[in-house]
């Protein structure tokens, strides 16, 4: 069995791994950045939301009702090219990018003062390789979708959780 980690690892870890993904010159090698947020909204399979839309306030809130934190725009993506084209448009105009996937950040990490948010709530698959105890989860994903996805498997008979190897050979 491999390393454990923390949650609060696999976040830090992950958003490293985001950065750097984002800073990777062929993740962003696509096609050039969108040149306003309007053109950026209908690039996206998701949504864009900017703060003279209808629901902005909800969009922009976050679970600690004390942080009171306004981003340019946030982008509600569907897939990991949405990420992408938030990343390059953001590149292009030396915004900052924050990743939000569950608003749960007491710190308020899932919104940034004048930049843009890639929210990932929209991408929660979870699936689980049949020959292997291997799961890929979404970045939207939440213990609840990693739960169904498990009992699925096991049966519900998994005594520590949707962490617990998925189907050990007897």
């Amino acid at each position: 069995m491999g390393e454990r980690h923390t949650r609060r690892q696999f976040v830090r870890r992950g958003s490293a791994a985001v950065l750097v993904a984002a800073s990777t010159p062929a993740l962003l090698a696509g096609s050039a950045p969108a040149a306003t947020t309007a053109e950026l909204g209908r690039r996206l399979r998701g949504s864009l939301v900017i703060p003279r839309d209808a629901g902005w306030d909800a969009a922009r809130a976050l679970r600690n009702p004390r942080l009171d934190i306004a981003p340019r725009a946030i982008a509600f993506c569907e897939t990991t090219d949405d990420v992408a084209q938030v990343v390059r448009f953001a590149r292009a105009r030396g915004w900052p990018v924050a990743g939000r996937g569950g608003r749960h950040s007491f710190a308020g990490y899932g919104n940034v003062a004048g930049g843009i948010v890639a929210d990932v709530s929209r991408i929660a698959d979870v699936t689980l390789d049949p020959r292997r105890p291997l799961a890929r989860v979404g970045g939207g994903a939440d213990v609840l979708d990693a739960t169904a996805t498990s009992s699925s498997r096991t049966g519900g008979r998994c005594r520590s959780g949707p962490v617990r190897r998925w189907a050990s050979p007897a």
